[in-house]
């Protein structure tokens, strides 16, 4: 199984915002499907979905330090096989 290289609690923040999946989805420009995917660690957020997480949500600097993590480990393999 791929292991996703950034992850990021979206479900917490999404939660805390009192946003549901849809609303979510529509103020990020992504689809529900992507809420799922991210909020499971299937999938890892692209940059520019990244910045439009952070703009939406107004995470604060705590915020992104606390939810979003690197996966050092799927980075170093991602970096070997690319």
């Amino acid at each position: 199984m791929k292991q996703t290289i950034l992850r990021i609690d979206l479900k917490t923040l999404r939660q805390k915002r009192g946003l549901a999946y849809r609303e979510a989805s529509e103020a990020i420009g992504i689809t529900r499907n992507a809420i799922f995917e991210l909020e499971r660690g299937i999938t890892s957020p692209t940059e520019l979905t990244l910045k439009k997480i952070v703009d939406v949500l107004k995470l604060t600097e705590a915020e992104i330090k606390k939810y979003i993590t690197i996966n050092y480990n799927a980075l170093r393999e991602h970096k070997k096989i690319n």
